[in-house]
């Protein structure tokens, strides 16, 4: 296959990865580079992706962000998995930014509290149910002041 015959199949892969969901540029090349398209060929296709506003990082972030959100994540969870997906420290600092601040991770804070008990969390109040609740929502990212001042709300 001549060269340009394989960077437009690496565009076509590429645009067909994009059909499925957004990616983030530096997953689009990981996908395209584990399907075998050399270097070149996957820079010409995410520049290509680029310039018809195909992919678009910000647009990722922030629906990423949303996503991660609904689901019940944290700020700081959120973060970890941006950072993971190989978004620039930029981008995720200008889009956590509104869900970063105190009133929305109280909030978040408090949904994802409410989801919990309807699965398994009995209200009781006992010092071992806390403790299950807190490291619960520290591990889904929620900051540690937060996590007590919705505790000490006792509206969970």
């Amino acid at each position: 296959m001549k060269t340009q015959d394989t960077a437009k199949a690496c565009f076509a892969a590429a645009l067909r990865l994009l059909a499925r969901r957004d990616h983030s540029c530096s997953e689009l090349y990981g996908k395209l580079a584990d399907r075998g398209f050399s270097r070149d060929q996957i820079q010409w296709a995410v520049d290509r992706c680029l310039r018809y506003r195909y992919l678009d990082d910000e647009r990722f972030a922030h629906g990423y962000i949303n996503q991660l959100q609904r689901k019940g994540y944290g700020c700081r969870r959120i973060e970890q998995k941006l950072v993971a997906k190989g978004l620039d420290s930029q981008i995720i600092a200008a889009c956590l930014e509104p869900c970063c601040r105190d009133g929305v991770q109280i909030r978040d804070c408090r949904k994802a509290i409410a989801k919990k008990r309807k699965v398994n969390l009995q209200k009781d109040g006992s010092a071992q149910t806390k403790a299950k609740l807190y490291r619960f929502l520290f591990n889904r990212g929620f900051p540690a002041d937060v996590i007590q001042q919705v505790l000490k709300e006792g509206c969970w």
